[in-house]
């Protein structure tokens, strides 16, 4: 009759205070605010921009390169570089160990939402005072005391808030893989940069080496000149001038390729005496570049940084989700079985099983705000996160508008460059057979020589710049990045304000 008496007492009080802890959450119910609208990737319209570019000859429409994009520079030492920077590159490891680090982390929070069993033993020695709570025998004299338990507990998670909190974790973990994605991509177009870089400082290097060498022969024949009354001295200082000027463009060209081969070393994530195996890049695009199907919303998909930014706003949903289920009673299930005894003889005998069950509520009442607070802020982190992506979103809107603009620019450039030089070199061929022909002088011939190598140098300046844009176009559309795991839609704010 006891025992019935004494778990109806129980099992009333339990009742009484889940009835309580409902009565009571009318008066500490969350706000219902609205968090900011998520904005679709169609409000940044390129059609113009595109248009624009399939106009050209430089464009068409088509699928978009593979993850291994640089193959399109049809460079063998390109490729093994980019793809040993890859492997090797610190950068990359380090993103690559952050993202294992927000996977363990989200693995952590999901198994709160299993049952928890824990095994537990320990042996004491004790002495027991004779003034204590201890009766006899045991007063006054000292036990080894021992204890093996099995401690059971679940959290019921009743609002969802671990459910929420896992998903918030998950976003983070997904958004660390596409930061990871965004770190090779970055890696990747800076090496290659450096690469290209490296081939114009090369190709300017030779023209400036042959011009050294046209400027001393100028220089030489002037002062022969002068040596006969033919020239003046005016002119002597000057071709003097040009060669000492040439000298020391050739000098900072050779410590151009240096830095560049040095950089390049460093992006393997290897020493400075590493680069001295690069030889000269060989790099070229042919053809016309492929521009993707669908803008802007290609970029959702392959722009890792777009990609990152949306993980992280589904993140600051699944946190609102959290901070409104702390408005909620939190009901934790806990049990204890094992055994103990004041001697360790007696440990494993029946008369030593002990038990202990039972459930706890907390029940938040009063906080000082506290509760509103953290949802307000969690709110804020999340339109945060909203404007973020915006942002992101905007700008990779403007950059593949302005590389789009670029490469057509630059090829532009190029064809009035590639007129530029044939004259040139026509005017050059001409002043050596009028040479030829006794018609005019040496010097003639010299002088137009170096407009020639002028124009070779400002040649292989822009040979440079449109790889240099095509590459930037490339970094823009995210590389040939695809991610498998396109970002859940993030909360709408009708459906944050019935979350609950």
């Amino acid at each position: 009759m006891t025992a019935r008496l004494s778990s109806f007492i129980k099992n009333y009080l339990f009742g009484a205070t889940l009835a309580l802890s409902l009565l009571l959450q009318g008066c500490i119910s969350p706000p219902a605010d609205s968090p900011t609208a998520l904005p679709a990737a169609g409000s940044f319209s390129l059609d113009k921009s595109v248009t624009a570019a399939l106009a050209s000859s430089e464009f068409t429409r088509g699928d978009w390169p593979q993850d291994n994009w640089w193959r399109v520079f049809n460079d063998s030492q390109l490729d093994a570089l980019i793809e040993q920077a890859l492997a090797e590159n610190p950068d990359i490891k380090i993103a690559g160990a952050r993202v294992q680090l927000a996977q363990q982390l989200a693995a952590a929070v999901h198994a709160g939402n299993f049952p928890q069993l824990d095994a537990n033993a320990s042996v004491t020695r004790e002495h027991f005072s004779e003034n204590w709570i201890v009766p006899p025998p045991f007063a006054g004299q000292s036990q080894n005391e021992g204890q093996v338990a099995f401690n059971a507990a679940y959290d019921l998670d009743l609002w969802d808030r671990n459910a929420e909190l896992y998903k918030a974790k998950l976003g983070e973990a997904k958004a660390a893989q596409a930061a990871q994605a965004e770190t090779r991509l970055v890696v990747s177009t800076s090496l290659a940069g450096a690469y290209f870089q490296l081939q114009g400082h090369i190709a300017r290097l030779d023209i400036a080496l042959t011009a050294l060498d046209q400027r001393q022969a100028l220089a030489t024949l002037t002062q022969r000149r002068a040596d006969t009354g033919l020239e003046t001295l005016v002119a002597v200082k000057q071709t003097s001038a040009d060669v000492a000027r040439e000298a020391a463009n050739v000098v900072a060209l050779k410590r151009a390729v240096a830095a560049d081969k040095r950089f390049i070393a460093a992006l393997l994530g290897k020493g400075p005496d590493a680069a001295e195996s690069i030889a000269s890049p060989v790099s070229h695009f042919e053809g016309t570049f492929h521009v993707p199907e669908i803008l802007p919303m290609d970029m959702l998909a392959r722009r890792p940084d777009v990609t990152v930014q949306g993980w992280r706003v589904e993140s600051a949903a699944h946190e609102i989700g959290v901070a409104k289920a702390g408005f909620y009673p939190n009901i934790n299930i806990a049990a204890v079985i094992g055994l103990q005894s004041l001697e360790i003889k007696n440990l494993l005998t029946a008369g030593s099983q002990f038990t202990s069950y039972g459930a706890a509520i907390h029940l938040p009442i009063f906080g000082g705000g506290r509760l509103r607070a953290n949802l307000g802020a969690a709110y804020a982190e999340y339109n945060i996160a909203v404007e973020q992506y915006r942002r992101v979103l905007i700008d990779a809107a403007r950059e593949v508008a302005d590389q789009l603009a670029a490469v057509r620019s630059v090829a532009e450039e190029q064809a009035h460059q590639s007129q530029a030089l044939q004259d040139s070199e026509a005017a050059y061929r001409i002043a050596r057979l009028r040479y030829e022909q006794g018609i005019t002088d040496y010097l003639t011939v010299l002088q137009v020589e170096r407009d020639v190598l002028r124009q070779r140098d400002a040649n292989a300046q822009l040979a440079e710049t449109r790889l240099q844009s095509l590459l930037g176009l490339i970094k823009t559309l995210g590389g040939g990045y695809r991610t498998q795991d396109i970002p859940v839609r993030p909360k709408t704010a009708q459906e944050q304000t019935n979350h609950g």
